[in-house]
């Protein structure tokens, strides 16, 4: 495996006056050499150095890569105007001219692979590496050359996906019957693909509102409503296209939960006709959505109750073979009509745990210890644990000498149960509504209250534990006043954080920044005066600041909270209670 990957050289745009490229640096698109770089996972340090024909010691520039996407990793690149003569001077007036004449047309990646695997084709699928360097590169780019890579392109995107080229005279892409091959994309990834284009055209609109709000919250300049408007209809046509590839990878989801089942040596039918033997399909019921399963188990007690007919027999009608494990769960808790009340239940993962899953990762909390970001300390509940509070001492000690004995301090603590609860209010008419939208309603509903709940309670400073509930990890916290909203200020703020900190004998390596999600997307844009992002990893969905990962809620206000998260201890057993009643009482 080559530690390089060439394309050809896309010039978006080139500016005399600043020297500047921008281009495409990568693609998930082979390269001459087979191996195919998956965008998603380059990594890399701005700004890198620009090389000539990959030398280490010709140095003509510097790069910024921008954040990458499905498609592609985008750069712009500036070669500095040497004034003194010398061989920098010739160098660098070489690339340039070479660029800008199109006598160079490719640049290649320098990169360290961290995770690979090997292609059906001999080339390399690498999934995430380090990129270090860009270099400007002479690659051939004749016309015949060019049409002959990219028909070699269908074989290696096949193989890549662990297909053989050619395996199959009868399969679609060998009859050019393949109508959403795109650009060798699956449809999940042409998904991917459009939703990632989707939300750069949601976060620009997002910058316009944000700029006119920034100064003295004016109306929009006809330049920013054109530019809003663009943006507007662009999501609307992402939407369409979007609707139509997730309609289509339904109908391919259940197109393959049809399996036809052969008799042992079944073939052609008799006398060579070519047409195997008509077997019956056996059809497996598709899995619903995370957390659809309570909801539906909420709606079968919910119509028993208010109907006064049999919970287990509304849920055979409504789901039955189609769903077996909400008659199950039915089954189990039709006593008392509680999902805590009854071992049966709780130990059916399709329904209490399927819920909890699709909870979590939508929580504050639950965010911790996925994707990179440090777990919280899990303790169980009503057991005392010991939580130190000023370290032991340790020292040197002589062969068959006494160790010297120190004293460290600690606190006894106790995590007790508390409830989270919440009413959601359902007509009858939407449950006896036998849709989706209706089943994801009740799921949302449910699950929105919850999240609104704990997030608040977990960073809310003026939140202070009772017996009804835990408090806030930042109660009896004092703030530090922000410094402004400019780069510097903002740097200040990060300095002042991260100082505090350490300052209080924790890991760095530990911290998980709390912000908000407008003040990520915020961060996200800040550009220097290159136009290159100032924190390329940061996303209106968290990523990370300065190397440490960002949490982003709608709950946060406008606190920034840095948490050494081994140093929240958290209890939790994932027990759901469902309660129906036909009456309530607003306050």
């Amino acid at each position: 495996m080559k530690n390089r990957a060439y394309s050809l050289l896309t010039v978006k745009s080139v500016s005399e006056g600043g020297r500047r490229i921008k281009g495409i640096a990568t693609t998930p698109a082979p390269d001459r050499d087979g191996d195919i770089i998956e965008p998603l996972g380059v990594t890399f340090t701005n700004p890198a150095p620009l090389l000539w024909q990959h030398d280490i010691s010709a140095p003509v520039g510097r790069v910024w890569f921008d954040q990458p996407t499905a498609e592609s990793v985008t750069f712009e690149a500036e070669l500095p105007v040497v004034a003194e003569p010398g061989p920098v001077r010739d160098r660098v007036e070489e690339a340039w001219q070479s660029v800008t004449s199109g006598l160079v047309t490719g640049v290649s990646i320098g990169f360290r692979p961290v995770s690979w695997s090997y292609l059906d084709s001999g080339g390399v699928r690498v999934d995430a590496c380090e990129v270090f360097e860009l270099s400007l590169v002479t690659i051939p780019a004749n016309v015949e050359a060019t049409i002959q890579r990219v028909k070699s392109l269908d074989a290696t995107g096949l193989a890549a996906k662990g297909k053989k080229p050619g395996a199959s005279a009868n399969a679609p892409h060998a009859a050019g019957k393949d109508k959403m091959k795109g650009n060798g994309m699956s449809v999940k990834q042409q998904i991917a693909a459009r939703e990632l284009k989707r939300k750069s055209a949601v976060d620009a609109m997002a910058a316009i509102a944000d700029a006119a709000a920034a100064d003295g919250d004016r109306d929009m300049t006809a330049e920013e409503v054109a530019s809003f408007d663009e943006h507007s209809a662009e999501v609307e046509a992402i939407d369409a296209g979007l609707s139509r590839l997730k309609s289509l990878d339904a109908m391919q989801v259940a197109k393959g939960a049809v399996a036809a089942v052969l008799p042992a040596g079944a073939g052609r039918g008799p006398g060579g006709s070519g047409r195997a033997p008509v077997v019956p399909g056996v059809a497996k019921a598709a899995e619903p959505e995370p957390g659809i399963r309570l909801a539906r188990y909420a709606r079968c007690a919910a119509l028993a109750r208010k109907t006064g007919s049999d919970a287990v027999a509304i849920a055979g009608d409504l789901y039955g073979a189609r769903d077996p494990q909400v008659v199950t769960m039915t089954k189990a808790a039709v006593g008392a009509m509680t999902g805590a009340s009854d071992p049966a239940l709780m130990a059916n993962v399709g329904g209490i745990a399927d819920f909890v899953d699709f909870l979590r990762p939508q929580t504050i909390v639950g965010r911790f210890g996925l994707d990179g970001v440090p777990a919280l300390t899990e303790v169980p509940f009503d057991l005392p644990v010991l939580m130190e509070t000023a370290p032991v001492g340790a020292a040197w000690v002589g062969d068959g000498k006494a160790i010297p004995m120190s004293k460290g301090s600690f606190d006894r603590e106790t995590l007790g149960k508390r409830k989270i609860a919440a009413l959601t209010a359902v007509t009858l008419e939407q449950l006896r509504d036998n849709s989706a939208a209706t089943e994801r309603l009740i799921r949302n509903q449910m699950a929105l209250a919850i999240i609104q709940c704990q997030d608040g309670t977990f960073i809310d400073p003026t939140s202070a534990g009772n017996a009804a509930r835990p408090g806030s990890i930042l109660n009896g916290v004092a703030a530090l006043p922000s410094a402004g909203n400019d780069l510097a200020a903002i740097n200040q703020d990060i300095y002042a954080l991260m100082a505090k900190f350490s300052a209080a004998n924790l890991s760095i390596g530990s911290g998980v920044w709390i912000m908000s999600a407008r003040l990520a997307l915020r961060l996200s844009l800040m550009k220097n005066e290159f136009g290159v992002r100032i924190w390329p990893e940061m996303h209106m969905g968290g990523g990370k600041l300065e190397g440490l990962p960002v949490i982003a809620s709608e709950h946060m206000g406008d606190n920034v909270a840095l948490v050494a998260a081994p140093e929240v201890y958290f209890a939790d057993e994932g027990e759901v209670e469902i309660e129906i009643s036909t009456e309530a009482s607003l306050k």
